[in-house]
């Protein structure tokens, strides 16, 4: 049947049963239950309190049983109703007992104190660590194997990657606090078990807070100026400095200079801080004393071959290798790549008789020439180099005793050429005759010196000689062959050949020969310019110096094999165990070292020893503010220091304050794992948080909305004109009534300050 208005309905409305018409909308009984291990108990209403803290902070309830004792560690559950207000654990029980007459005890009552689920959590020790994993995958592996059985992970979709965190021997909950201060979110166990980790907002909202809301019964409302902070400083990260500094000092040697800005910045050192305006990295070097290079030059022979080395001029020259490094280059020969191939030396040709057979004309004039060939077969002309000098001959006959003339020959003579071009195979003689050449003799390369005799008829020559034109140099050296790679002293191990590109005067490197003995390359430099590798070094790392040689302590120069990788203006250098300051350099030395103190030598250095460019924070003031005002020791840390001021915060604290205040309000945070990034995020976090003043308002309703963790809208004009919207701090629940008539007060504490530092932090670098 219908209900009428303001008619109670006759059932609750459950869901799948109740009928049209026949319930209420929206309606179910309050009533207060409370179950102790599992069973229904009673208590004094007035007793029960809840207190809902915020976040990962266990919640916590008191109450007085009368009916029976309660047992530590029982479950206890907390309902109004269908909402759940607590569960959780009992964790102490104190005993009440009134005696009315002596041996008649009366009025036994068991004064009860809970936690929530939380306390259990931490049954179990979490070590562990994770790598480039989700913040919800990490809670789902700690919940599942370190949480006790029933609990469950419940993580907001989409949580960040975390690259690296480690946890040792931590509590779950403590664990999973730590895993949401890294993500900037939140966390926390329900009352169902679920542990809770989110970056949003999950809490259903209050309804807002207005004159006119029933459930708003009282307020107080706080601003608090002590909070305040309009300039952050946070001490973050660094190293120590590896030498004495003195006051006045315009640089600090340290060990690195990753943790500080290459643009300058500000520093904290002892009770100083102190300004910088760039970096000196550091790390060249050289070695003590005067280097040893190779004096000699490769020698070189350019070469026929099939791969090619590009045309045009080229340099080598070669360096010596140790465990240390390589010295400066050898002097460089130069060697021009593609030429033809010259042809061998002239020849030597007389008149010659007394030989019978075919003869040469007497009278005729013949020339001879003389060439490379590069195949077997002479008719290939494009491998035959270029004739040499030609040599002409009148063939003169002789006269018999009878006065009659008789035919000549010719004597030809020649030596072995020195070299012999690569690839070479053999000699080729011509003879030209009205204009046309002929092959006449080939003769193996190597042969002795020899003469050979010319009388062919010149009706044979033409007839059974090939013709040929004349060869024209088509044949190039192209490949070069280095020799003269002198061995290098004790300790050098090899040496490294290098050469410039065709035209080019960078040396670049060819190859290596990793040993100290051989003197030249095993096979022909074919390698194309392309090919070539890294520059010739122009700091000498071998430590190839002359032996047995002391720079003495108190010396004011350091003699080294080279000074590039130091500056001209001066700095800090590790020589072995000592630490050297120097002003300046020379062609061959590091110059003006104290001859006593701070940076001088104080001990012999060997010639050999490793001298190393020191890394510097540099462009400090002499004198005023940001100069070192005291001394430095070695060892002392010398750490970032970021500086945030916020100006429009200063000027309204100076209004507020008057009286020609500044409105500077200093804040120091010091964490030395911080980078300048993340030391700088937390600088404008600290802002971000305490720029304004501190609001907190406590007020009392009874909107079962309010839980902790939660933002609440308030509106309130008139006489109090507070708005805006508050992060409720804690509630404290109290007030209950057995009939559930009447809902409990929820006692709230609200701030201004919304968001945990890290949320700040997260959300200023997203």
């Amino acid at each position: 049947m219908s209900l009428a208005p303001g008619q109670r309905a006759l059932m609750y409305a459950l869901s799948g049963v109740m009928r049209s018409d026949a319930s209420r909308s929206n309606y179910a009984l309050q009533r207060l239950s409370i179950t102790i291990g599992g069973s229904a108990r009673r208590i004094i209403h007035h007793s029960l309190t809840i207190h809902d803290y915020q976040h990962n902070t266990p919640n916590t309830a008191m109450l007085t049983v009368y009916d029976a004792k309660p047992v530590e560690g029982a479950v206890i559950v907390i309902a109004n109703g269908a909402q759940r207000l607590f569960a959780g654990n009992i964790v102490r029980v104190t005993e009440a007992i009134a005696v009315q007459n002596p041996g008649n005890p009366r009025n036994i009552l068991w004064h009860t104190e809970a936690i929530d689920w939380t306390w259990q959590l931490n049954q179990r020790l979490v070590t562990a660590k994770f790598l480039t994993a989700s913040a919800t995958s990490i809670l789902w592996n700690l919940v599942t194997n370190w949480g006790p059985p029933g609990y469950v992970a419940a993580a907001q979709a989409g949580l960040p990657i975390i690259d690296e965190i480690t946890f040792t021997n931590e509590t779950l909950a403590n664990a999973c606090s730590r895993l949401a201060q890294r993500i900037g979110g939140y966390t926390k166990v329900d009352y169902f078990k679920n542990v809770l980790l989110w970056i949003s907002e999950q809490e259903p909202p209050p309804t807002p807070i207005t004159w006119d809301l029933r459930s708003f019964k009282s307020m107080t409302y706080a601003r608090d100026l002590s909070q305040i902070v309009t300039r952050a400083l946070v001490e973050g990260g660094g190293v120590n400095a590896i030498a004495p500094v003195a006051p006045g000092s315009t640089r600090i040697p340290v060990d690195t200079v990753v943790w500080y800005s290459p643009t300058g910045g500000w520093l904290v050192s002892g009770p100083q801080q102190i300004a910088y305006t760039g970096l000196v990295e550091g790390g060249g070097g050289a070695f003590v004393g005067s280097g040893i290079t190779p004096t000699t030059a490769p020698t070189l022979t350019a070469g026929r071959g099939a791969s090619a080395v590009e045309a045009g001029p080229h340099n080598y020259a070669y360096t010596w290798v140790t465990a240390n490094g390589e010295t400066l280059p050898s002097p460089a020969s130069p060697i021009v790549v593609g030429l033809g191939v010259p042809g061998p030396a002239p020849l030597s040709v007389y008149t010659w008789v007394g030989v019978s057979g075919s003869w040469l004309e007497i009278g005729a004039i013949y020339t001879y020439a003389f060439c490379w060939s590069f195949v077997d077969s002479v008719t290939d002309t494009s491998q035959l180099s270029a004739l040499s000098a030609t040599v002409q001959q009148s063939c003169i006959g002789w006269q018999d005793q009878g006065g009659n003339w008789h035919a000549c020959g010719m004597a030809i003579s020649w030596k072995a050429p020195t070299p012999v071009p690569a690839g070479a195979l053999r000699f080729v003689w011509w003879r030209l005759v009205g204009g046309t050449w002929y092959s006449i003799a080939a003769i193996p390369v190597g042969q002795a010196a020899q003469t050979y005799y010319d009388f062919y008829g010149d009706g044979q020559l033409v007839n059974s000689r090939p013709a040929n034109p004349a060869p024209g140099g088509s044949v190039v050296q192209s490949q070069v062959t280095v020799a003269g790679l002198a061995p290098g002293p004790s300790g050098v191990t090899g040496r490294k050949v290098y050469r410039t590109a065709a035209g080019a005067s960078q040396l670049k490197l060819l190859t290596t020969l990793a040993n100290n003995t051989a003197t030249a390359l095993p096979a022909f430099d074919n390698t194309p310019d392309a090919s070539l590798g890294a520059n010739v070094p122009v700091v000498d790392t071998a430590g190839v110096v002359s032996q047995n040689k002391l720079v003495p302590a108190g010396s004011p120069d350091l003699l080294v094999t080279s000074t590039a990788p130091f500056a001209p203006s001066g700095g800090h250098v590790t020589a072995g165990q000592q630490v050297v300051r120097y002003a300046g350099t020379s062609a061959t030395a590091l110059t003006g070292i104290p001859t006593s103190g701070d940076g001088a030598i104080t001990a012999s250095i060997a010639y050999g020893t490793p001298v190393i460019a020191a890394a510097e924070i540099i462009g400090i003031p002499a004198s005023g503010l940001g100069s070192i005002v005291w001394p430095i020791a070695q060892g002392d840390p010398v750490n970032v220091l970021i500086i945030v001021d916020d100006l429009p915060a200063q000027a309204a604290l100076a209004a507020l304050l008057g009286g020609g205040a500044i409105g500077v309000q200093e804040s120091y945070q010091q964490d030395r794992r911080l980078s300048i990034t993340e030391a700088t995020a937390e600088a404008h976090a600290l802002l971000a948080r305490s720029k304004d003043p501190l609001v907190t308002l406590r007020y009392r309703t009874t909107d079962p909305a309010t839980v902790s963790g939660a933002l609440v809208t308030i509106t309130l004009g008139a006489p109090v004109d507070v708005a805006g919207t508050f992060r409720i701090q804690d509630v404290q629940l109290s007030g209950f009534t057995a009939d559930g008539k009447k809902g409990p007060n929820y006692d709230v504490v609200a701030s201004s300050q919304r968001f945990t530092f890290e949320d700040l932090i997260r959300q200023l670098r997203k």
